[in-house]
């Protein structure tokens, strides 16, 4: 095991960078497929949140700091036909995985009320 990772985000807060944001806010945070699947739900701030928490608590599995040069748009999270959410790193975020020999990274994500929260292993 490389690393765990959590994070807890309150859905409202993410709604609030989304309607001030914007546009700014959606590129610099999330990727053009995460936006898209945003789309696709029912409820888009929700999935934002989840998405939200699910890059926070990834980056703490690899056991570095914001000093790093990580930006969360680095940190994708997908989901499968079935629901599954799943990662793909990119540029310096999977640069720091490689070199700590992460292979994997499990994770799970949920949200209820208020709250979206995401637990990560880095194998």
């Amino acid at each position: 095991m490389i690393g765990v990772g959590t994070d807890i985000v309150e859905i409202s807060r993410i709604g609030q960078g989304v309607e001030t944001g914007g546009d700014v806010f959606l590129d610099k945070t999330f990727t053009a497929a995460e936006q898209e699947a945003a789309g696709r739900h029912a409820l888009p701030v929700s999935f934002y949140a989840k998405c939200f928490a699910a890059k926070e608590a990834v980056f703490k599995t690899l056991d570095t700091d914001w000093d790093s040069g990580i930006e969360l748009h680095e940190i994708e999270i997908l989901e499968r036909d079935s629901g599954q959410p799943y990662v793909v790193l990119h540029g310096h975020a999977k640069r720091i995985a490689d070199a700590a020999g992460a292979t994997s990274i499990a994770l799970s994500v949920s949200y209820d009320g208020e709250y979206a929260i995401a637990f990560a292993v880095a194998t």
